[in-house]
Parts: structure tokens; C-alpha cells; sequence
């Protein structure tokens, strides 16, 4: 393990006493599930001592990086050339992305269980901020769909029913402040 005192965010983090609070609850949560009897499979496949021999984390976030990276590059190809190809390859990527952000999360947590002090503080505010970087993917996601889109034959018939929905709405308003009056 590394020595937290080497790391540029040493003076940051050392008197960030707020992240001991999350520490003990992902701790108390992670360290609780591999009490769990029949755990102990998952806990070597995540650590990567089984089947890899390979720590499994490093592994799984070079897949996310190179993803988002991926995806990023096609979005720029299509922003640049608007050709719809390309929107179904990068929301496979963003797929890809994802499903890669949780296992690396999950495979991060057990490591980082063994860590201790500043170390696990450091480990601490590395995951939090990739547990809310990887939970705002899915606004991503829909945020491509509603941008990119040509408009697919259900989804228009969605829109046109529910301007329908909203005109007969006005309409009925309309009609019944002129009761009124």
C-alpha cells in the first residue's frame, strides 16, 4: 500500500475528519456482507486473488476509462459530422461505461476495507466522489436520448397525445372561466 503522506492531497485530507463518518458506515456495511457465510467467493473474485491473481480493480476502472473515452469520441464524431450511426455505438459505450462503474465501485469498497488511517480517508473521498460521478451517469443517458434522438414513430405518438391531452386541458379551463363570467 501506498504511503498517504506521497500523495498531493495529503494536506488536504489530513484534517478532513468529516470522511471518517462515511468510513465507518461503508466499512460497518462492507465488512458486514463478507460476515456473511458464503461471501468469501465474492470477496476473492472482487479482490482479483481468484480467478485473476490480479487485483480486479485497477483492471475494471482501465474498462470505465476507456469507455467514457470511447463514448466521448463518438459523440464528437456525431456532433461534428450529424451522422445517426454513431448514437447507437456511443449509448452501447455509455452502457458499457456504467455497468464497468459498478463493478469497479464494488471491487474498490473490498479493497479499500483494508486500509487504515489516512489511507483509508484518502480511499474514502476517492469513492464518494466515484459513487456520485457513476449514480449521475443515468441522467446522462437520458439527457442523450431526449438531445440526439430523431424522434421514434412511439415517441412522437407519445408527444402528439399528450399535446392532445394538454389542448383539451386548456380548452376546458378556457371554457370554464367563460361560465364564469
Amino acid at each position: 500500500m501506498s504511503n498517504p503522506r506521497n500523495t498531493a492531497g495529503h494536506a488536504l485530507l489530513k484534517d478532513a475528519k468529516w470522511l471518517d463518518a462515511f468510513a465507518k458506515f461503508f466499512d460497518a456495511v462492507v465488512g458486514g456482507f463478507y460476515k456473511i457465510p458464503g461471501t468469501g467467493v465474492i470477496k476473492t473474485l472482487l479482490h482479483g486473488t481468484w480467478p485473476l491473481h490480479h487485483p480486479l480493480h485497477p483492471a475494471v476502472t482501465d474498462i470505465t476509462i476507456g469507455a467514457y473515452t470511447a463514448m466521448f469520441a463518438l459523440d464528437i464524431l456525431y456532433l461534428t459530422s450529424r451522422d445517426a450511426s454513431l448514437l447507437r455505438p456511443a449509448d452501447f459505450v455509455l452502457i458499457v461505461a456504467f455497468a464497468s462503474s459498478l463493478v469497479s465501485i464494488v471491487s474498490g469498497l473490498t479493497d479499500w476495507t483494508h486500509t487504515y488511517g489516512e489511507e483509508k480517508r484518502t480511499g474514502m473521498l476517492h469513492g464518494l466522489i466515484m459513487v456520485v460521478a457513476t449514480l449521475v451517469r443515468p441522467l446522462a443517458r437520458h439527457a442523450r436520448g431526449r438531445t440526439h434522438r430523431p424522434a421514434r414513430p412511439c415517441d412522437r405518438a407519445l408527444e402528439l397525445r399528450l399535446d392532445r391531452d394538454a389542448r383539451r386541458c386548456v380548452l376546458r379551463r378556457r371554457d370554464a372561466l367563460r361560465l364564469r363570467h
